[in-house]
């Protein structure tokens, strides 16, 4: 479960850094 948080997370950042 810690480990979806973190790719959530991580896919959240990513996503904001491209827009």
């Amino acid at each position: 479960m810690g480990i979806s948080v973190i790719l959530i997370l991580w896919a959240g950042t990513f996503f904001l850094m491209i827009e």
